[in-house]
């Protein structure tokens, strides 16, 4: 999703039922990890993505 979003790359979006919502652009990507094991893995990760629809009907 990194290099789509890098790129531009339109994405198609899918919701949990398989319903399909159009091609989309990712213009900005997030992350945030906390709550560290031991091993370094994290135990939180927090998402933030911003999106504007793409194409004739955006």
């Amino acid at each position: 999703m990194r290099e789509a979003a890098d790129a531009g790359t339109p994405l198609e979006m899918v919701d949990g039922t398989g319903r399909v919502w159009g091609l989309w652009c990712i213009l900005d990507l997030r992350e945030t990890q906390a709550v560290f094991l031991a091993n370094g893995v994290p135990r939180k990760l927090e998402f933030s993505i911003k999106l504007v629809a793409y194409g004739e009907d955006a």
